[in-house]
């Protein structure tokens, strides 16, 4: 019933009382749930989860507040020393990202009161240095290390970082890892990824992540597209696919039999042509994946073709090869990334930089072509039209006289 009028009133769960002035003040909450980063949260849920790892006795969790950045605190009793990096890993079988604890800190015991409840008054509060896993502080030794030193100290609002403290141990969730990746992107485009930072969560682990991804990353830049290839369309198909058991199976299957090497710098001449076409621009980078290695190179469009396939065989045959899937973009107003793959076996991991990708594989039956949007902003007409072009170049040119060397 509603003591105050008509109406149901409805039980929040949120503690506030009646200032003098008429105004309320909320207190907080009279259960254990709360809210991070606009998340709400059963404190005990996590609890749960926590005693669910193996050699857990007890767990505590709690709502922190560490530089004015909220964020939850796990105290647990073991009798053997934990890793908490590993508990974080380990609860992520059970809960999502957001409800990870930022902190974990091992007690011998957890405070009660006189009636047995936990006395939160008497936990620790997180101390950030203390949960470091290394009890001898290094400082950054070159500069790519100050460089991340200083991203992580704005990130985490932690003045003393060493090189081998822990980004989790020091706080770090989903949340904050998104606001480092944008940063490090701002210096090192294209090298790191989300997994990458679970990969390497030291500052000296990531500097030197950087540093070899640096020399073995590939650099491309963007191809400028139309505005029309940017803006969406109801056509919700990202793959679209061709092949022919006919005339030009049986011509590119001549053609591979001669020389595979040739059959590749063929297609990737045809490919290249298209993307200049559809792109109307006169010079590009042309990044293709071959069997297992990515190469790229820049190339400039020229009026007679069969120069232009002489220069795409030439630039092919010196660009270096690296099998890694690590690219370093130059963004592009309006630029899109794409990638021609031919008979690919490689590293998948490609996906993740390129906007669309085009393909070729053959067996002992047929050609197989397929064009793959990954990037789903895209106008997925224009993409599928710019691939029916490369398919009918490649008929035409390719049937035309397979005889005749010249492509016109």
């Amino acid at each position: 019933e509603n003591p105050y009028g008509e109406g149901k009133l409805y039980r929040s769960g949120d503690l506030a009382k009646w200032l003098p002035d008429g105004n309320i003040a909320y207190l907080g909450r009279m259960d254990d749930q709360v809210k991070i980063r606009g998340f709400r949260i059963e404190l005990g849920e996590v609890e749960s989860a926590l005693r669910q790892l193996a050699g857990i006795q007890d767990a505590v969790v709690v709502a922190t507040n560490n530089h004015e950045i909220q964020s939850l605190c796990g105290y647990i009793v073991s009798q053997t020393v934990v890793d908490p990096f590993e508990i974080k890993q380990n609860l992520t079988k059970f809960l999502p990202s957001y409800m990870i604890p930022s902190f974990i800190m091992q007690l011998e015991q957890i405070p009660v009161t006189s009636s047995g409840k936990v006395d939160k008054h008497r936990l620790p509060s997180p101390n950030v240095r203390a949960l470091v896993e290394h009890d001898t502080f290094v400082a950054a030794q070159n500069d790519r290390e100050k460089e991340l030193v200083t991203i992580w100290r704005d990130i985490l609002v932690s003045e003393q970082i060493g090189i081998y403290d822990n980004f989790f141990e020091l706080g770090g969730n989903s949340l904050l890892i998104m606001s480092m990746l944008a940063r490090i992107e701002e210096r090192y485009p294209g090298i790191v990824k989300v997994g990458d930072i679970f990969a390497n969560p030291t500052i000296a682990q990531l500097a030197t992540f950087i540093d070899v991804s640096s020399q073995t990353a590939l650099r491309c830049s963007q191809v400028p597209f139309p505005d029309s290839y940017l803006l969406g369309s109801r056509n919700k198909a990202f793959v679209f696919h061709f092949q022919d058991n006919s005339d030009l199976f049986h011509v590119l299957k001549e053609m591979q039999s001669e020389s595979e090497t040739a059959l590749e710098s063929w297609l990737l001449f045809l490919y290249t042509y298209s993307v200049i076409e559809a792109a109307g621009q006169q010079e590009l980078s042309v990044c293709y994946g071959a069997n297992n290695t990515f190469s790229s190179f820049e190339i400039c469009n020229h009026d007679d073709l069969n120069v232009l396939l002489e220069n795409v065989n030439s630039k092919k045959q010196a660009a270096p090869k690296c099998t890694q899937a690590k690219f370093i973009i130059d963004y592009k107003q309006n630029g899109l990334f794409p990638m021609f793959l031919y008979q690919f076996t490689g590293n998948k991991g490609y996906s993740e930089y390129c906007d669309f990708s085009f393909s070729f594989t053959m067996n002992e039956e047929a050609v197989y072509f397929e064009a793959k949007i990954f990037n789903r902003t895209l106008n997925s007409d224009y993409i599928q039209s710019l691939f029916s072009r490369w398919i009918q170049i490649v008929q035409h040119v390719s049937l035309k006289d397979k005889d005749n060397n010249k492509v016109w």
